[in-house]
C-alpha cells in the first residue's frame, strides 16, 4: 500500500507530511480531492468489518494512523516470528524456484525489520568490513536455504558445499534448478524402462482348470469349448477328453496281438501234425503201432 502511494506521489496524506493550505481556496479543493481519493484507495484494500471501523474518518492521515495502532506489531516480536519461519520453512516436495521464493520473501522482510546506522565515509579498513559482513549473511542465507531442500537434493548439496569458495544463495538455486530440470528429463524415460524391465520378467499365467501353464481359467478350452479346427488331425488325440482315440489304438493293438496268436496256434499245429506223422512212421517202421503220439511225447 505504501508503494503505491509513493508511486503517485500522495504518501504524505498518510504520514501527515502534506498539509492542508488554509489561505488558497485553489490548493485546498486540490488537497481534498487527493485526500479523498487515497480514503478511497484504502477503503478498497482492507475487508468489510475493518471498512466500517473507519469509514466515518474525515482524513486519509487518522484513517491510516488508526489502522496502524491496531494492526502494528513490534519489530522484536515481528523480527523473531520471521526468523523462526525462515528456520522452519521446507521444501516439502514443491519445486526448487517455489522453495527459494519464499526463502528470499522472508530473508527480505528480515532486512527491512532491522535497522543500521547509515556511513557517511567509507575507508579500506570499512569497505573490508562491509564485504566480510555481507559475505557472512549471504553464507547464513546459503545454509538456511540448503537446509530446508529435500533429500532428493542431498548430492548436489553436498558438492555444492565442497566448493573452495562458497556460492551465493542464488547461484545454488541456479544449479539445483538445472538438476531438477535435468532430473524431470529423464524421469519418463526411466518410468518406461523399469515397466519393460517388470513386464519381461513377469511369470507366464498359470490355469486353474486345467492346471497347464500359459494361459488363464477364462481363456481355457475345456471352459469355454475347444474351437471347430480341434477336433481334426492330430489335434484332437492331444486331447484330455478324447478317449475314443486312445480306445481306438487299443483296439487296433489288440488286433494285431490276436492276429498274432493266430499264427502263432498255426504254427503249433503245423508243428504237432508234423510230430504226429513223424511218430506215425517211427512205429510203423519200429512195429510200435500200439503207441499213440502222447506216449511217445
Amino acid at each position: 500500500m505504501e508503494i503505491a502511494l509513493a508511486s503517485k506521489r500522495n504518501l504524505g496524506f498518510v504520514t501527515g507530511m502534506i498539509v492542508k493550505d488554509k489561505s488558497d481556496p485553489v490548493k485546498q479543493e486540490a488537497w481534498e480531492t487527493c485526500n479523498n481519493m487515497v480514503i478511497s484507495w484504502i477503503l478498497g484494500n482492507v475487508s468489510e468489518n475493518i471498512k466500517k471501523s473507519v469509514m466515518f474518518m474525515n482524513t486519509a492521515k487518522d484513517m491510516w494512523k488508526s489502522l496502524e495502532q491496531r494492526f502494528q506489531i513490534s519489530n522484536g516480536a515481528r523480527k523473531y516470528q520471521v526468523t523462526k519461519m525462515i528456520y522452519e520453512t521446507k521444501q516439502n516436495g514443491k519445486s526448487v524456484n517455489d522453495y527459494y521464493t519464499e526463502m528470499k520473501i522472508l530473508w527480505e522482510e528480515l532486512e527491512n525489520l532491522s535497522f543500521c546506522p547509515p556511513i557517511t565515509e567509507i575507508n579500506p579498513e570499512v569497505a573490508a568490513y562491509l564485504n566480510a559482513k555481507h559475505q557472512q549473511d549471504e553464507e547464513q542465507k546459503l545454509f538456511q536455504f540448503l537446509n530446508g531442500l529435500d533429500e532428493i537434493n542431498g548430492a548436489i548439496r553436498s558438492h555444492l558445499l565442497m566448493y573452495p569458495t562458497l556460492p551465493s544463495a542464488d547461484e545454488a538455486c541456479c544449479a539445483i534448478q538445472q538438476e531438477e530440470s535435468q532430473r524431470e528429463s529423464l524421469k519418463p524415460v526411466k518410468e518406461e524402462q523399469e515397466s519393460l524391465a517388470m513386464h519381461g520378467k513377469a511369470a507366464p499365467p498359470t490355469c486353474t482348470a486345467c492346471g497347464k501353464i500359459g494361459h488363464i481359467k477364462e481363456k481355457c478350452w475345456t471352459i469355454v469349448g475347444y474351437p471347430p479346427w480341434y477336433g481334426s488331425g492330430k489335434g484332437r488325440g492331444r486331447g484330455r477328453d478324447n478317449r475314443g482315440g486312445r480306445g481306438a489304438r487299443g483296439n487296433r493293438a489288440r488286433g494285431r496281438m490276436n492276429r498274432g496268436e493266430g499264427r502263432m496256434a498255426g504254427n503249433v499245429q503245423c508243428v504237432k501234425g508234423e510230430s504226429s506223422q513223424s511218430t506215425k512212421d517211427i512205429s510203423s517202421s519200429h512195429g510200435l503201432q500200439n503207441i499213440n503220439a502222447e506216449q511217445l511225447e
